[in-house]
């Protein structure tokens, strides 16, 4: 018999998707040590990784895609800044300077163990960021009521 080409995939086993030589995204769900759900988002290609809490996943993905509907759409790019908040409390900030409109930095406020505090993103890899963060496979429901 020869090998199955299917692979599986879920939120726990990890996700992945290239958006470009530079952008390399992968993410995983997992249980941290005080019993609560968290995702690991890694850039591999640059080797940084940032933990996202599940209560802060929502408004995270949501936060991208405001930036991939609104400012990836603009004919010249321009600098930005966004922070992602929970219950009045900053967890990311989404910036874009002016001296290097190209990258997306997603900044981890809190820098939990083993982060690297912030990855980086090209434009050209928004897409594939935003379509991993909203892929069924992640099976992350829609929290809003």
């Amino acid at each position: 018999m020869g090998k199955s080409s299917f692979r599986r995939s879920s939120a726990e086993l990890g996700l992945s998707k290239r958006g470009g030589r530079r952008n390399a995204f992968h993410i995983q769900r997992f249980i941290n040590d005080h019993g609560f759900q968290v995702y690991a988002l890694e850039n591999r290609a640059e080797g940084r990784k940032i933990f996202i809490p599940r209560s802060v996943f929502g408004p995270f993905r949501a936060c991208i895609k405001m930036i991939v509907n609104n400012e990836i759409s603009k004919t010249a790019a321009e600098a930005f800044e966004f922070p992602v908040s929970f219950l009045n409390r900053d967890y990311f900030y989404f910036k874009s300077s002016a001296a290097d409109l190209d990258n997306l930095i997603i900044q981890d406020i809190e820098e939990r163990e083993g982060s690297s505090g912030y990855i980086t993103v090209s434009r050209r890899g928004l897409r594939a960021l935003d379509e991993l963060l909203y892929s069924d496979k992640l099976q992350h429901p829609n929290d809003v009521l």
